[in-house]
């Protein structure tokens, strides 16, 4: 169906971000603008799993709830979500929480045809992060890292395969970015005045990584909820801890989410063969959860 001149880079110049950023869009969406209608009716039959709920991407260890040193190349790793009929592999760099920092500020952007202008020292002011050369590397690496790698969802027997970033343009030196944020992830953590007050609530986290995907996933359960210390402790991607230290670290954050009035309050019952966290969200002033953290239909 489509055929792919040869390209010379000699003889083409890479265009700049003010001028990539003036082009109309090629049919709307790119490439699935051009195939749109021969995959929905090729595969009208399938399972939906071309749009996922936020469940999928704050409610599961694809943004581990830490910051990484040293990343890790992993190529199908299969991720621990809440959903019950679809399975969620991923290739790429590991990713943890300041990559969801980026990602959920690129989703959130005035968006043009062809994508939104990213400034790293805006981006690093949200943050409250100094703006310098490392940090800025820091971005740029970041949106490699989204652009670089692959989600694939299968249900039954369909395999669906997707990315963060569609397209990205990195100019170092004069620190501007121009980004095409994938049209699911636009639909769910995209613009909307409550999801920018999120976004600055969030950034006030700092560098803790669990408060954040904590704070995630009462952007999901509003009113709180409940779950297995075992089972949370594999949806934010740190199943490797000792539990001990896990529960360490789950207490502490808690407490600094209470504090930053974030949630209304927490209960955690260690006795018994397994512990469990109750979240009270800002709806109820007593423990009283309103979702369970388990293996679920989405």
């Amino acid at each position: 169906m489509f055929s792919i001149a040869p390209h010379d880079d000699a003889q083409a110049p890479m265009p700049s971000l003010a001028s990539l950023a003036s082009l109309a869009s090629l049919a709307g969406d790119g490439l699935l603008g051009l195939a749109g209608s021969e995959f929905m009716t090729s595969a009208a039959s399938a399972p939906s799993l071309r749009f996922q709920k936020p469940a999928l991407f704050l409610l599961s260890s694809l943004f581990r709830a830490d910051y990484l040193g040293k990343r890790a190349q992993v190529s199908a790793l299969p991720l621990a979500t809440v959903a019950r009929s679809k399975v969620l592999l991923y290739t790429g760099e590991t990713l943890d929480q300041f990559d969801l920092d980026v990602l959920i500020y690129c989703a959130q952007q005035p968006r043009a045809a062809t994508g939104c202008m990213v400034a790293p020292g805006q981006l690093l002011k949200e943050l409250h992060l100094r703006h310098d050369e490392r940090n800025r590397s820091r971005i740029f690496e970041s949106l490699a890292r989204l652009h670089g790698c692959c989600l694939e969802f299968r249900k039954g027997g369909y395999r669906y395969m997707t990315r963060l970033l569609n397209r990205l343009l990195l100019d170092e030196d004069a620190t501007s970015c121009l980004v095409e944020v994938n049209d699911e992830i636009l639909q769910t953590l995209g613009r909307s005045p409550q999801h920018g007050a999120r976004r600055q609530d969030r950034y006030a986290l700092g560098r803790e990584g669990l408060d954040k995907w904590l704070y995630g996933a009462m952007g999901i359960f509003a009113a709180g909820f409940e779950a297995d210390v075992s089972r949370l402790q594999q949806l934010v991607g740190l199943e490797r801890r000792s539990l001990k230290a896990f529960l360490d670290d789950l207490t502490r954050a808690l407490e600094r989410l209470r504090a930053a009035d974030c949630i209304a309050g927490h209960e955690l019952a260690l006795d018994g063969p397994a512990p469990r966290v109750v979240i009270c969200g800002q709806r109820h002033q007593t423990i009283n959860a309103c979702g369970f953290l388990q293996q679920a239909a989405v």
